[in-house]
């Protein structure tokens, strides 16, 4: 029992850290950088910065507590080697995800019922400022974001309690946090996807390069007319593609899953799921 209620604390206390870190960050930027005009626009115009500022704060604050709990940050993370063949496998996954997420959010009873997705979408890859810091950030912030989610409070999680738990509660953990149900579940599903490489390379890179590739898929099909071409495929089309997507994560996770076993046998060891 001792043991659960530290791993609770612990997790509370990150949590806890990450909202303050946040509501910080926000203050800043509207009580003091809100004051130099040239300042000001240049970060609204770069929105990405403020997420950054955010992990790179919180990160910091994440190592310094595990330090003091004589652990170090990066070894927890392991940010080991991954194969090749595990890389393309988890580009895959990525792709296939992204795939899922356009053609599904396209649907029009889906899009018409569901806004949000939409919406959060035109936000999250708006692009006002400097492209090249966008690019930058759209490569870099899934690795902050891992290191916080999967890195820290996953590893917290499945010190103390089997790992299919670890997985779940972690997946609830990241949803909640996004304070809208809907986008939560997504958020909750992606989280599960996110960290399955992470539990079979060993190494948080794989969560990294996952959630990297969906990303720059979805930006990428935005830019490119992809998505639009897509979209005019039709309801059936979408729906048809949607299962593509779907199938395309499940045949690529299988694949990075039993090579990476082949790879810990020829080692001499394999654990995980």
């Amino acid at each position: 029992m001792k043991r659960y209620l530290k791993m609770t604390g612990y997790i509370v206390l990150y949590l806890i850290l990450l909202y303050a870190v946040l509501r910080g960050v926000q203050w800043v930027v509207f009580n003091i950088c809100s004051k130099n005009k040239a300042l000001n626009d240049f970060l609204w115009s770069n929105k990405t910065l403020f997420s950054f500022s955010i992990s790179i704060i919180t990160i910091s604050l994440y190592s310094l507590i595990l330090k003091l709990r004589n652990k170090n940050l990066f070894k927890i993370c392991s940010f080991t080697k991954i194969s090749p063949k595990n890389v393309l496998g988890i580009a895959l996954m990525g792709i296939s995800m992204c795939l899922f997420t356009t053609c599904f959010t396209s649907i029009n009873f889906i899009g018409k019922t569901f806004p949000q997705f939409g919406e959060y979408m035109d936000s999250f890859f708006q692009t006002k400022g400097s492209f090249l810091i966008f690019i930058i950030m759209l490569m870099v912030l899934p690795m902050f974001e891992e290191i916080i989610f999967r890195g820290v409070i996953f590893n917290e999680l499945r010190s103390n309690i089997p790992i299919v738990a670890a997985v779940l509660i972690q997946a609830l953990i990241y949803g909640l946090l996004q304070l809208n149900p809907v986008l939560g579940t997504y958020a909750a599903i992606g989280s599960v996807i996110y960290v399955l490489p992470y539990i079979w390379t060993k190494s948080l890179w794989g969560s990294i390069l996952v959630q990297d590739s969906c990303i720059l898929g979805l930006f990428i099909f935005r830019k490119t007319g992809i998505k639009d071409i897509l979209a005019g495929t039709g309801n059936v089309g979408l729906i048809l593609l949607t299962l593509v997507g779907i199938a395309g994560i499940l045949a690529a996770g299988y694949f990075v899953r039993k090579n990476s076993v082949k790879e810990k046998l020829k080692g001499g060891f394999y654990v995980g799921f």
